[in-house]
């Protein structure tokens, strides 16, 4: 209102003062009118710009809109990820509140263990001391650097290993790379390279101390901070050294007992005298019996026959395995039947027969009765039934008991009979007597 009260008083003026200096009235008409025409047109070009101005500050105004919908947007993912964060935080919580109300389930087996504290700083050593005693653990000792750690590890151990450090708990920023050294030192001593380590400095990459040691997985080397997390670690890794040396305890009892087991096996098998495979009698046990049947024989003057049987060809009748000579042990058992008589398996698929009080042709019914058994079985060496057929041969060897007979000397005439039958072809008895 005062620009127009204005520009009238201004147009008044002008007209008043033309008229007053002679200027004709058409003329200040004429004025008039192009005085009005360009304040229409000035008024028409603000018009113009307060529009643009409007349209540019709407436009502000939705981009800023738009921004603060994107920014809601972003604090609702914001939100959803705290809460998150939240819950794991107090999963977590939960986790070590439980762990470490595990350790007071076993006050006298965990808090009596023995812990190491290493670190540079004594206002630290001070504090994890005095909250590992209030928690009660009062076996604890401290340390100011790799070289009294290492120091009071080797001095326990020496002095007796049931005493020892059962925890070492280092600060992982010890000069000169202490706690590497620490690390190293404890992986060259058999008897401290199970024990556990604790790092108690989150900022220090733990995992690359752990790679350029080498401890990680045989020291189980555990990051830890805080109060509470690291009395749960402490909880957690004593358990795991228990639980080690309980492990080690009966892996070593384990292995005495499977000793003294194999030494049980090795004296039952010298005292048994049957063999496990075929159930007859052991080589040694069956010639120490002949030794014996033979003595008798020359002092009760009566003849005494031994049998020696072999699987022809047994080296290519190996596909048959423990059924071929378990079968044939079988067939010699059953043959020899009455109680004096006595059998073995001397291996590679031979076996002998003692018949006390015998004679040649009793002992060759016996050895013909074995031989026609195993033909009966219809076996064969090859692969089908088109193969070499399954054959004994057999040496009968015949004795009177008279001074001068040894077992020796029955043995060998029998050897020599088995072997002869072989040299023919196989599927032989030879008999003699002497």
């Amino acid at each position: 209102m005062k620009l127009q009260v204005s520009l009238s008083d201004r147009i008044y003026d002008e007209l008043i003062a033309g008229l007053e200096q002679g200027v004709g009235y058409e003329e200040v008409c004429q004025h008039y009118e192009s005085t009005k025409g360009s304040l229409y047109d000035a008024l028409s070009r603000l018009f113009q710009y307060a529009r643009n101005n409007l349209s540019r500050l709407s436009s502000e105004l939705q981009e800023r809109r738009s921004m603060l919908e994107r920014s809601e947007a972003e604090l609702d993912v914001l939100g959803r990820q705290a809460r998150t964060f939240q819950e794991v935080i107090e999963s977590r919580q939960q986790r070590l509140a439980e762990m470490d109300a595990d350790i007071g389930l076993h006050p006298g087996e965990l808090k009596g263990m023995s812990i190491l504290l290493v670190s540079s700083r004594p206002n630290e050593l001070g504090l994890m001391g005095s909250a590992l005693k209030d928690r009660g653990f009062s076996r604890v000792a401290a340390a100011r650097s790799f070289r009294e750690a290492a120091a009071a590890l080797a001095q326990r151990v020496s002095e007796s290993p049931a005493c020892g450090v059962d925890l070492a708990v280092v600060a992982a920023d010890l000069p000169d790379s202490g706690a590497g050294q620490l690390c190293r030192f404890m992986r060259s001593r058999n008897e401290l390279q199970d024990i556990p380590i604790v790092f108690t400095e989150p900022g220090v990459d733990v995992d690359s101390l752990e790679n350029e040691t080498g401890c990680g997985s045989g020291d189980r080397a555990m990051e830890s901070s805080g109060d509470q997390e690291l009395m749960s670690r402490v909880g957690l890794a004593l358990r795991l050294r228990r639980e080690t040396e309980r492990r080690r305890k009966r892996e070593a009892e384990i292995a005495k007992l499977r000793h003294e087991l194999e030494d049980a096996h090795v004296r039952l098998e010298r005292l048994t005298p049957l063999d496990p495979e075929t159930g007859l009698l052991k080589p040694a046990e069956f010639d120490n019996r002949l030794r014996i049947e033979t003595r008798r024989a020359v002092r009760g003057n009566y003849p005494l026959s031994l049998i020696k049987a072999g699987i022809d060809h047994f080296e290519r009748a190996r596909r048959l395995g423990v059924l071929l000579v378990s079968e044939t042990a079988d067939i010699v058992r059953v043959s020899a039947r009455r109680v004096a008589d006595f059998t073995a398996y001397r291996g590679n698929g031979e076996f002998s027969v003692a018949l006390p009080m015998t004679d040649s042709a009793g002992a060759s019914h016996v050895a013909h009765t074995i031989r026609s058994s195993v033909n009966a079985l219809r076996l064969s060496c090859g692969q089908d039934e088109a193969g070499a057929a399954i054959t004994v041969s057999l040496g009968v060897a015949t004795a009177r008991g008279e001074p001068g007979l040894t077992s020796s000397i029955l043995v060998s005439a029998a050897d020599d009979l088995l072997w002869r039958a072989r040299r023919s072809g196989g599927d032989q008895l030879l008999a003699y007597e002497a």
